[in-house]
């Protein structure tokens, strides 16, 4: 059940069993790709892959950038 908690938001992508399951009702913009991908409530405009057992995310061609909020 993607996106399961999520009745009156837009433009929001969830791709496996309960990705995306715990957002605010009114997120939008948001995709979650993964089992229990998203499962911390976040706001509209995130992209959250995996869920707090993976342990790389990686690809050959594309250098990714860490970035932390304070």
């Amino acid at each position: 059940m993607p996106l399961y908690t999520n009745t009156t938001g837009n433009y929001n992508t969830g791709v496996g069993f309960y990705a995306g399951a715990n957002k605010p009702a009114s997120t939008s913009n948001h995709t979650a790709i993964g089992y229990y991908a998203g499962w911390i409530a976040g706001q509209s405009n995130e992209i959250e892959i995996g869920n707090s057992s993976v342990s790389w995310i990686g690809g050959r061609q594309v250098g990714l950038i860490t970035v932390m909020n304070a």
